[in-house]
């Protein structure tokens, strides 16, 4: 894992690049006049296409009782 450092000025024309090391591991760091260096770091994987799987944890949740009711006139004027 190799460290690269880029201006903050260069960026705009580099952005592909430092994504692309960034994915590949490498630690990307960004740098502007009076300010504090950033990290660029990949997030997390995307999802996987697995389907979800229906009744997984049955009870884990319950919908109360008024859920469908109305919401009190104070809801829509804010408490005025």
């Amino acid at each position: 894992m190799a460290q690269v450092t880029y201006d903050i000025s260069e960026l705009p024309a580099r952005y592909a690049e430092a994504v692309a090391r960034a994915e590949q591991g490498d630690e990307v760091i960004v740098t502007a006049p009076g300010q504090r260096p950033v990290r660029l770091l990949p997030g997390p994987p995307p999802p996987s296409n697995t389907p979800r799987v229906a009744n997984l944890h049955p009870g884990a949740m319950t919908m109360s009782p008024d859920f469908d009711d109305p919401l009190p006139d104070e809801f829509w004027l804010g408490g005025r």
